[in-house]
């Protein structure tokens, strides 16, 4: 079955290809459509778009920075309320950080509630007790350190920096209860999920 290809090539004829008749025009034809102002005007259609989504997304973001949902508050503090202060002082009244302004008034009950809804939703066991009683001891030191802040209020009358000390004391605390809260409910579910293995 071997055949040498040698002579198979020797043996075949040679064909003369001819292209048909009109090909060179067809072939122009073709490149001249391929290359119109239609193709070149559908790359400039797509570089105008491109450009348009993104002076969308620009002005979209710029939106988003100017309207954040979760603005800074920086509450203004008249002298009148610095003067109640100092009367609160010398009269051994204790003034609170809702007592300066409306805003900070909303900002203390917020974070309160929060606070006081987390704590009343914990789901401690036997199990997790010491988790729970370093937590709450935590929770005890950031209430002490809130009452030394107020009584700084109390001496020295608000500024920013103490108003800001207590505002990111009351979002520890919370973010202490909440990360407290996580924990149980992570273990709580993977010893459930124990239990399940072992009935299985």
């Amino acid at each position: 079955m071997k055949q040498d290809l040698r002579a198979l090539m020797r043996q075949e004829k040679p064909q003369k290809l001819q292209m048909p008749e009109g090909h060179d025009k067809k072939f122009v034809k073709k490149l001249e459509t391929a290359f119109s102002n239609e193709t070149v005007q559908k790359k400039r259609n797509w570089l105008q778009w491109s450009i348009a989504a993104n002076i969308a997304l620009l002005i979209g973001l710029g939106i988003l920075y100017l309207f954040d949902s979760n603005p800074k508050i920086t509450p203004t503090i008249s002298e009148d309320t610095k003067q109640q202060v100092v009367e609160a002082h010398e009269d051994n009244d204790r003034i609170s950080l809702g007592d300066l302004s409306p805003e900070l008034a909303k900002i203390e009950d917020y974070y309160t509630q929060q606070i006081q809804m987390e704590l009343v939703s914990l789901e401690s066991t036997d199990a997790y007790r010491d988790l729970v009683k370093n937590s709450m001891d935590r929770l005890a030191e950031l209430d002490k350190e809130y009452d030394l802040l107020i009584d700084e209020l109390n001496q020295y009358g608000p500024n920013q920096k103490l108003i800001n000390a207590l505002i990111q004391n009351s979002q520890w605390k919370l973010d202490l209860v909440r990360k407290l809260s996580d924990k149980l409910m992570q273990l709580s579910t993977s010893s459930k999920n124990e239990q399940l293995t072992h009935q299985l």
